[in-house]
């Protein structure tokens, strides 16, 4: 019996399975197997995990067939045919640190569940930690009626013995919300020992983020990402991750279940292991979320990690901006731009703080002209909106550019809400009528 199963959903990411499988391998564990689960994998996924398998006799690849709610099933019946009493998960585009099993599995002794903060990477090179313990009994609560997910499967460890003794967790769940059910369940056993581990241990590379990156390019982004954090991982993210992002998260969702629990829980997140500079992000969004006024050092940091931070394809840049506008003034905003990071979101933010002011701005054009492919549509959409949003007549010219880049997917609805209401403004009435009858059936995907 292997000390651990690590369980791989795939479905068409041939090129970045190798490293997820790779970092699962490279554990300071060595007995443990991999169990490929292919969910109506392409032939390019098919040929890669039968390589691997081949490989290293460690790796077990189940090719199924495509089944509903993202493979839920296939993942039950992974666990049900697992070797080993501990259960882990890596999706194949996350990574796995060295010591992931090592530290998660110790606690399984004792624990039916285990799980590290989530440790989220952004495109823009940003790292942040997730503001979490699964003690505090409100992130169990919100877990158990899905208004905020505080854990991540790749963060997350079970025992197979404890997930049998219900009907199945990863089962029942609509198309949309796989991963959100699996957690529900586990959360509303409360007969579930469950403790949170506040370590660094795995990375999340978040699809949806990246939807616009191809193939190569997110294999690239992993495989550079592995080279950096391969060794001393750990004290990496400890000295460039922020708190920010996650904290803003927890508290806004706080804020709109009328949980009035911000103060408690500033004062749990101080006995976390976190550093100074951390625990300043969580105190300034907090902050930011009850509008209120960080101190000015604390909301610099935080800016720095919020400009381009997000789960999803879309970009904050513009609510963020305006947000910290409206507490601090333009010209206090353009100081702290000067101390963040020199990158795209910077430059997007400048466009949002000068629009506000009703300063002159760059041009739009040339800030998407020297802009990472993958990265124009969305950063495009945030600078439209703000055009949009003061009434500038560039609005029109970036719209009908972005147009050639624009995806139907739910992730570009608010692109084809902004061309339906600059066609209808412009007087362009069949662009708009085809716009918003593309804003409908997007919509439509979402119910």
């Amino acid at each position: 019996m292997p000390y651990a199963t690590i369980i791989i959903p795939t479905h068409s990411r041939a090129e970045t399975l190798p490293l997820s499988v790779g970092s699962a391998l490279s554990q300071t564990v060595g007995d443990i197997e991999v169990v490929i689960v292919g969910d109506g994998c392409t032939h390019e996924v098919r040929s890669a995990a039968l390589a691997l398998q081949s490989q290293d006799g460690r790796v077990r690849f189940h090719d199924r067939p495509k089944g509903e709610g993202h493979g839920a099933a296939s993942r039950d019946e992974a666990i049900r045919t697992a070797t080993s009493e501990r259960i882990f998960y890596n999706d194949d585009d996350d990574l796995l640190l060295p010591h992931h099993v090592e530290v998660l599995g110790a606690a399984l002794d004792e624990l039916d569940i285990v799980d590290t903060p989530a440790v989220s990477l952004h495109g823009g090179g940003g790292i942040s930690f997730g503001v979490h313990d699964i003690a505090w009994p409100v992130l169990r609560e919100m877990l158990v009626d899905q208004t905020f997910k505080s854990v991540f499967d790749t963060h997350l460890a079970h025992r197979r013995s404890s997930y049998l003794r219900g009907e199945g967790a990863w089962l029942g769940a609509s198309p949309g919300g796989v991963a959100a059910h699996f957690l529900q369940n586990l959360a509303a056993d409360r007969g579930n020992r469950w403790r949170t581990i506040c370590r660094a241990t795995a990375l999340s590379l978040h699809g949806a983020h990246r939807i616009m990156m191809n193939a190569k390019e997110r294999a690239d982004e992993l495989e550079r990402v592995w080279r950096e954090f391969r060794s001393d991982g750990e004290n990496r993210v400890k000295d460039r991750a922020g708190c920010a992002f996650h904290g803003r998260r927890l508290f806004g969702a706080l804020k709109s279940r009328g949980t009035n629990t911000n103060t408690e829980l500033l004062a749990k997140a101080r006995q976390l292991p976190l550093t100074e500079r951390q625990l300043g992000t969580i105190e300034a969004a907090r902050h930011l979320v009850d509008a209120t006024h960080p101190e000015e050092l604390d909301a610099m940091t935080a800016l720095d990690e919020l400009l381009d931070a997000s789960l999803g394809a879309e970009w904050p840049t513009e609510r963020v901006t305006l947000n910290y506008v409206t507490l601090f003034g333009p010209d206090a905003v353009d100081a702290m731009l000067d101390g963040c990071r020199p990158r795209l979101a910077v430059d997007v933010a400048r466009l949002h703080v000068d629009l506000s002011s009703k300063r002159p701005t760059a041009c739009p054009s040339d800030i998407l002209e020297k802009t990472p492919s993958w990265q124009r549509f969305f950063s495009g959409v945030s600078m439209l909106s703000g055009l949009a949003r003061a009434k500038d007549h560039r609005a029109w010219q970036l719209q009908e550019e972005l147009l050639a880049l624009a995806p139907q997917s739910i992730q570009a609805l608010g692109y084809w809400n902004l061309r339906t209401q600059l066609a209808q403004d412009a007087g362009e009435l069949e662009i708009a009528r085809h716009a918003k009858a593309t804003a409908r059936q997007i919509e439509s995907l979402i119910h």
